[in-house]
């Protein structure tokens, strides 16, 4: 089960890549918070487990052709109150929290290296 939630972790900011890319944004500077060292640490030292290879020269790629400047940094969990209840299904807290927050239903990119299902 850990190794799934740190793929969807990874697999989160390679989607937030992904958006990015796809809206043809260009010359950016990107900070994404995470509470997962893991993931943290892959994208500073450039180096991951084989399975997740995909993602990360995805967003190798991706900052290279689109000149972004991308930093994954800590947060910790206990210090990021909308994280935390978004990801226990909380959204009226979250909402409270931030008013106007706008949350949509995740939906992989629609590509195999991110996980989208061969046809």
């Amino acid at each position: 089960m850990g190794e799934m939630i740190f793929f969807y972790e990874v697999l989160a900011t390679t989607s937030a890549i992904d958006n990015l890319q796809g809206m043809g944004m260009y010359h950016l500077e990107i900070v994404v918070y995470t509470d997962s060292m893991n993931t943290i640490d892959i994208f500073s030292s450039l180096h991951c487990q084989s399975i997740l290879n995909p993602l990360l020269q995805f967003c190798i790629d991706s900052c290279i052709n689109y000149k972004l400047d991308l930093q994954v940094l800590h947060v910790p969990g206990v210090k990021n109150e909308v994280m935390d209840a978004i990801s226990h299904h909380n959204l009226e807290k979250a909402l409270r929290l931030v008013p106007g927050l706008q949350i949509s239903h995740f939906q992989p990119p629609h590509c195999t290296t991110l996980g989208a299902a061969k046809k």
